[in-house]
């Protein structure tokens, strides 16, 4: 089961509705995925694996709701079903749908390290934030 520890948790505006899709654990919609700033104290899902994500969304606000958003500590993070088995220690990214995927290339946005494993998607994981991060991660395992 996953678990949280969080360090740091700002708050922002969503630039949309977030909660429409639910948080469900099937689907994987809604919370605990990466989020991108938009406009000025705003932010929104990340769909760009290459881009800079701000931290993980940890509620599901509707639009111009406060958005709480994790940038350091554990967090929650949902796989996204095209991922690869993810192993304790590897570094994680972020897929285009905002959730968590495998880092594959160099130039992928650092989310953090998976601290448990997931074999296929969607599922919660627990990731250790590496803070505000974008492209240009290394491909690696630290544990």
């Amino acid at each position: 089961m996953a678990f949280e520890n969080p360090v740091q948790i700002l708050p922002f505006r969503a630039a949309l509705g977030m909660s429409s899709s639910g948080s469900n654990e099937t689907t994987g919609a809604g919370q605990y995925r990466c989020m991108r700033s938009s406009a000025e104290g705003y932010v929104r899902y990340q769909q760009n694996s290459t881009g800079t994500i701000v931290g993980v969304l940890q509620n599901a606000p509707i639009a111009n709701e406060a958005a709480s958003v994790m940038t350091y500590g554990v967090s929650k993070l949902w796989v996204t079903s095209s991922a690869a088995a993810i192993s304790v220690g590897e570094t994680v990214g972020c897929s285009t749908d905002g959730r968590a995927t495998e880092i594959t290339t160099a130039v992928q946005a650092l989310v953090g390290i998976a601290l448990q494993p997931c074999s296929s998607g969607p599922m919660l994981i627990s990731v250790l934030l590496s803070g505000p991060g974008s492209g240009g991660s290394t491909v690696n395992t630290y544990v």
